[in-house]
């Protein structure tokens, strides 16, 4: 890299005798009669030196490099000064953050001596701040990973605790089912298990017979079972059955948001599947108010319809055996077997 130099002095031939001293080295130099144009120089190029002398009209030297921090905070700082003005060089040193000064006469050897050291020191603080900057970047790239890792591991951890919900809701739900029980019973435990595998708000199960929807069983938002009573009063609303048309058309399950009025959480319709045929809906509700069903949380109670299909294809069966049975003693009666 070539580095430049701005020399500024009111004294051209001062300018002119640094000039050739650094003539045979590789430095681009700059030259300024004072502060103002030493400024104007500043805003145009990028400088590694700055060599300013003290006594100017207009604008001392102390008050200039003062400036030049603004414009040029990395660049090297020196004063020159033909008096032995202590004050002046403490202001520089304080204001204008020179690194050294040098009084004039100068010897030549040690002003290009001090050149390159100054070269040197602002080389190294550029390579600082160079490993500076790219450690901030690691460091700023570990802590998103780090980030992006422990979301992952959240997300996993969560995954599987709702794994071994769901397993475990699952097998107390068939080990229900071993048992005879009836329909609207093996129902409720779906729903209770629905509702406190996934914390969800108040569901319900309705049974299509005969082209019409029933509720068969419910629970409030607190988990309690409805009775018989609340269940004939149970009213299907007109966004229910919009909801279970799109699920009898699509046999996928729907979410239906909030209304406009907030008056109904959001909730999401589950078709109960036998094959292709529909048996009847699961509907769960948020469990906050306003915060809408997650995919995730449709899938796992599309998993639970499964369990409340094979009730509803057993209780069915277990009607059309008692059926059979009645119609069987009825015909032995009449042929007085």
């Amino acid at each position: 890299m070539q580095h430049t130099i701005l020399l500024v002095d009111d004294e051209e031939n001062i300018t002119r005798s640094l000039r050739r001293l650094f003539h045979r080295a590789d430095y681009k130099i700059l030259t300024a009669t004072n502060g103002h144009e030493g400024l104007d120089l500043l805003l145009q190029h990028t400088v590694s030196l700055i060599i300013s002398d003290h006594r100017m009209p207009e604008m001392l030297g102390s008050e200039f490099l003062a400036r030049s921090r603004d414009i040029a905070p990395h660049a090297i700082r020196m004063l020159l000064t033909g008096y032995a003005d202590m004050e002046a060089v403490t202001e520089a040193i304080n204001r204008g953050g020179i690194s050294r000064y040098i009084a004039k006469p100068w010897n030549d050897e040690e002003i290009k001596q001090a050149v390159r050291d100054a070269l040197h020191v602002f080389e190294l603080e550029r390579e600082n701040r160079r490993l500076t900057d790219e450690l901030l970047e690691k460091n700023k790239s570990l802590e998103q990973f780090n980030a992006r890792l422990e979301q992952a591991v959240k997300e996993r951890t969560h995954e599987l605790a709702l794994k071994v919900k769901v397993l475990s809701g699952k097998d107390l739900i068939t080990e229900h089912m071993l048992s005879l029980h009836s329909l609207d019973e093996t129902l409720n435990v779906v729903l209770h298990v629905v509702h406190k595998t996934l914390e969800m708000g108040a569901a319900a199960v309705y049974l299509i017979s005969k082209a019409s929807i029933q509720p068969a069983a419910a629970i409030d938002q607190r988990g309690n079972t409805l009775d018989e009573d609340a269940l004939q009063s149970y009213e299907i609303s007109t966004r229910h059955t919009q909801a279970f048309e799109q699920v009898a058309h699509s046999l996928q399950p729907t979410r239906v948001e909030q209304d406009r009025d907030h008056s109904v959480s959001p909730f999401a319709i589950v078709p109960i599947l036998r094959g292709n045929d529909l048996l009847g809906y699961m509907e769960v509700t948020s469990h906050h108010r306003g915060a809408p069903i997650s995919e995730e949380e449709l899938n796992v109670v599309a998993s639970f319809a499964l369990q409340a299909a094979k009730a509803i294809s057993d209780a069915q069966a277990h009607s059309d055996i008692d059926t059979w049975k009645g119609e069987v003693a009825a015909a032995l009666k009449d042929w007085d077997l």
